[in-house]
């Protein structure tokens, strides 16, 4: 009798979920609008803010219309900074190789674009390189043994600890983005050359929401 009881149940759930088919799609639909107008919202407001801040510092925007705001939506445990997923792909016109930046400085770049998606190497994936310069010494930052360095700097470049790191322009990433700080100065055996040991500006640990700077020279994915 029981189990009658169960599948009648059941069976009456089921013709009025067909019954109501219409209203019940309509209202997930509703509710993934939603989501979706909330979490573009959420980005216009940090963008806002932070155009505040340009204007309240004096400061022009030098990447005009070329910037989308987006947010982080995937990072693994095990492997947390060495990249992660970003909200926003191909629909946005997000770029491959463009920079990633967060309210002060380079964290990564863009690796792959999908449609709704893009995917973002950190400084400290070692696949990463990028060409920066210190002062008036070019170099490329690279990671090793989960730190950054710059090598290959000759003897005599003027550098000292505490010197910005930037991003040299001579890629199609835009020039004097900030990067990293210089740590540590060591001279090579040869003594021929410097090892700088340079750290990230940004706080990687707690990044919630990202910039990408489309470069006009980028490649699209292939």
């Amino acid at each position: 009798m029981n189990k009658i009881l169960k599948n009648s149940w059941i069976f009456l759930i089921f013709i009025i979920m067909f019954l109501f088919k219409e209203n019940i799609y309509s209202w997930f639909k509703t509710k993934d609008y939603n989501f979706n107008y909330l979490k573009e919202n959420e980005l216009d407001y940090y963008k806002n803010e932070y155009l505040k801040l340009l204007e309240e510092n004096n400061l022009k925007n030098d990447f005009e219309s070329d910037y989308i705001f987006t947010k982080i939506i995937y990072r693994n445990t095990y492997d947390f900074y060495n990249k992660l997923i970003v909200y926003k792909g191909k629909d946005y016109d997000i770029k491959k190789d463009s920079a990633v930046v967060t309210d002060n400085s380079l964290v990564g770049v863009v690796s792959k674009v999908n449609k709704n998606s893009s995917e973002v190497i950190l400084l400290y994936n070692d696949k990463f390189k990028l060409s920066v310069k210190i002062n008036d010494t070019y170099g490329i930052l690279e990671c090793k043994n989960n730190e950054l360095f710059i090598n290959n700097i000759v003897s005599e470049s003027n550098i000292k600890i505490g010197d910005i790191v930037y991003t040299s322009g001579l890629t199609s990433i835009r020039e004097n983005i900030p990067v990293a700080y210089v740590e540590a100065i060591n001279i090579s055996k040869d003594e021929l050359t410097k090892i700088v040991k340079v750290k990230e500006i940004s706080n990687l640990k707690d990044m919630k929401y990202l910039m990408i700077l489309n470069n006009k020279e980028s490649n699209d994915e292939l």
